[in-house]
Parts: structure tokens; sequence; C-alpha cells
């Protein structure tokens, strides 16, 4: 399957996803995307900084990060939640750049969201 196929499966598999974006938070790119017709360009752009700043904010915490994930060094997953919208961050692992970003409707299953960006990650970007 192509990334963008995995990405196409991700969305329709969980109910009120409306974005689901492969990127890279080191060049703040998003290099693939499954969305609605009504999203635009600079709400992915958008989307790769603010996991970008998470990322960065995850890596900053230094030992709070081990607290949160013990044994595996820095956390890889972020949650934003806004009025309007639920964004979960997931990355690869420690020091790695690619990232899957989906973004549903609120409320949505943080749980059942982040748990099936890590399964996509390992498909299209398997740790090294």
């Amino acid at each position: 399957m192509t990334i963008k196929t995995e990405l196409d499966t991700l969305r329709s598999s969980l109910p009120g996803c409306l974005v689901v974006a492969f990127g890279d938070s080191f060049s703040r790119l998003i290099l693939r995307s499954s969305h609605e017709k009504s999203i635009r360009r600079e709400f992915l752009d958008e989307l790769c900084g603010q996991a970008a700043n998470c990322f960065d904010l995850l890596d900053a915490t230094g030992p709070l990060g081990e607290v949160m994930a013990p044994g595996n060094g820095t956390a890889n997953e972020a949650v934003v939640l806004t009025r309007t919208s639920t964004s979960v961050f997931v990355r690869s692992g420690d020091e790695a750049s690619e990232f899957i970003c989906l973004v549903a409707s609120t409320p949505a299953n943080t749980g059942a969201m982040m748990h099936a960006a890590k399964q996509t990650l390992l498909k299209i970007a398997p740790e090294q």
C-alpha cells in the first residue's frame, strides 16, 4: 500500500476524523495527507507547526517525559483539545522527525486515535 492509501484507510476507520497527515517535524512539512475537500493547505501548515511545537515541548521536559513514558525516554504523543476539534500527534520514536497527526471533531476517542496512528506509523515509517 502507498502512504496515501494508508492515510485514507486510517481516516475512514475513525468516526469524525477530518484530517490525517504524515509529516516531518524537523523540516516542518506535511509530506502526505488525507482530508476533506474543505481543508486548505494553510490549515495543514499550521497543523505541522503545532505538531513540531508539541514535540519540542515534550523533548524539553526531560525527566518529566521519562515519568510520562517510563522506559521509553521522552513521550511521543500529544493531544490538543479545542472547542471544535481534537488533534492527536504521534511521532515514530525518540528523536524521530516523522509523525502522524489526526484531527477529529469533538468529542473524540483519543486512545483509539493514538493506537491507530501508531499502527499506521509502523507501516509507513518503521523505526530504524
